[in-house]
């Protein structure tokens, strides 16, 4: 499936949606939702100064996060954290490990070598010392596994709960929640739907972010995204102009809706940094090809990270599967990863390393 086709199977889908549904009515529905706490998207940003501690991707420098999609912070502009440097990443020097770890540590990366120092003089053990940061798992979900064209008949999709089953997690901050339905099955109304499902079963931990991955192509897709209940949204790099897409990151910055920019190439980040992006997730594979099951390498992620200012998040999108993966990814540099169908067995792996060097 190419973008073209892409673009135009999305425009289509977006006149029904406006048929139904007016901008203006999307607004007026932001106002009635409920309070909700912001999330936690400090935590896929790196720390940029821990000198007491292990690297660890669990906070972020200025102690900030997002507010909540109901308070709309209109010409806010897209800022760099208070603390942190836009300026571009530190030398490239590299730290060799020990070579029983098999990782090539880059000092460009947001993990510090002075964390690293500070590590190795702490009561842990040589083995936790070349053990990678524990990275944040996002949940990626799908109603179908792989892109193809699908009906949009929103009557015809059955509930969320009946789709998605054990794949809605208790535990996660943060969730992916595809929604084109011209592709994966999904509409929009699974940001709501999934919302609800949640609040109804609530429990002593809060509700997960929701994160809206789709074609966006339209301001509309975004105060739709605030209207159903997302907290932030993501924007294919490639699939729009540097105009439209520093449009679009305006309109998401309004609503105070955090955004990810997708992205495959060196060109993208460029072109995304112009246009205001501040958090990126790294790729290689086109989203909307069925063909394309491509995963982003160590060494991508490394180059991509280079171009990227300091404290921006830098997901890494797709291909992890274990342990291994994980830690491969973590050594490149990323902050989060995006995780597919394997995710809880992935979780329950870093759980069981963490207890047994506690």
């Amino acid at each position: 499936m190419n973008w073209q086709r892409a673009v135009v199977l999305k425009k289509e889908e977006l006149e029904e949606r406006r048929r139904s549904r007016s901008l203006s009515e999307l607004r007026s529905r932001i106002q009635e939702l409920p309070p909700r706490p912001p999330i936690s998207w400090s935590r896929l940003r790196p720390v940029e100064d821990r000198p007491a501690e292990a690297p660890s991707p669990s906070g972020s420098s200025d102690g900030s996060s997002s507010g909540s999609t109901q308070e709309a912070r209109a010409g806010s502009g897209n800022r760099t954290p208070s603390g942190t440097s836009a300026a571009g990443p530190a030398s490239s020097s590299l730290l060799i490990l020990p070579p029983s770890s098999g990782f090539e540590f880059d000092s460009s990366s947001p993990f510090s070598l002075e964390a690293l120092i500070a590590a190795e003089f702490s009561s842990r053990s040589i083995d936790q010392l070349v053990r990678p940061p524990t990275l944040p798992i996002i949940s990626e979900l799908k109603r179908r596994p792989v892109p193809g064209e699908v009906t949009r008949d929103y009557r015809e999709i059955p509930p969320v709960d009946q789709v998605y089953g054990s794949m809605l997690p208790r535990s996660h901050e943060l969730l992916l929640v595809w929604t084109n339905s011209s592709f994966y099955g999904g509409p929009p109304e699974d940001l709501a739907a999934i919302r609800h499902w949640y609040d109804v079963r609530r429990d002593e931990r809060p509700a997960p972010g929701l994160i809206r991955a789709d074609l966006i192509i339209d301001p509309y897709q975004v105060v739709e995204t605030a209207a159903l209940g997302g907290d932030a949204l993501v924007l294919v790099a490639e699939a729009v102009g540097r105009t439209q897409l520093e449009d679009l990151i305006g309109w998401a910055d309004e609503l105070a809706l955090p955004v990810l920019v997708y992205v495959r190439q060196s060109t993208d980040v460029s072109r995304a940094l112009k246009a205001g992006a501040q958090d990126f997730a790294i790729g290689s594979g086109d989203l909307f090809d069925a063909q394309d099951r491509s995963a982003p390498t160590a060494g991508l992620l490394r180059e991509m990270g280079r171009e990227m200012p300091r404290a921006t998040a830098r997901l890494s999108w797709g291909g992890v599967r274990e342990l291994e993966d994980h830690d491969e990814r973590a050594w490149a540099g990323a902050t989060a990863l995006v995780v597919g169908r394997a995710w809880k067995e992935v979780k329950q792996a870093l759980r069981r390393r963490d207890e047994e060097g506690s």
